[in-house]
């Protein structure tokens, strides 16, 4: 990743506002099909919530990554611990109750 680059799709979820919850009952699209093969990600959960990253088609999700509240990543070179093929169903969804506050922000690297 060069010094100043822009991620191909970012993603952000505002809990507060009530318009978006991560719910602890379903798996909530970030996208449908992601627009690129993905080799690096970042992640912000500002959340209240320990939350699950997960790909695949609706109700057959796999659970990828686990991501805790307040963690943030540096983007990350994924280099086959994850594979983010493009066009797969990027999904999220809490571990334990549905998020009420803070921001969740994805940021994905081609």
């Amino acid at each position: 990743m060069k010094v100043g680059s822009k991620p191909i799709q970012s993603f952000r979820i505002d809990a507060a506002t009530g318009e978006d919850p991560i719910t602890f009952a379903a798996w909530i699209a970030l996208d449908a099909a992601i627009n690129a093969d993905v080799s690096r990600i970042q992640i912000q959960n500002g959340t209240d919530q320990d939350l699950r990253i997960g790909l695949g088609a609706v109700g057959v999700e796999q659970d990828v990554m686990f991501i805790h509240q307040g963690a943030a990543t540096t983007p990350s070179t994924l280099d086959g611990f994850l594979v983010l093929p493009k066009d797969v169903r990027l999904a999220v969804r809490a571990l334990a109750a549905d998020t009420t506050t803070g921001t969740l922000i994805i940021n994905l690297w081609g």
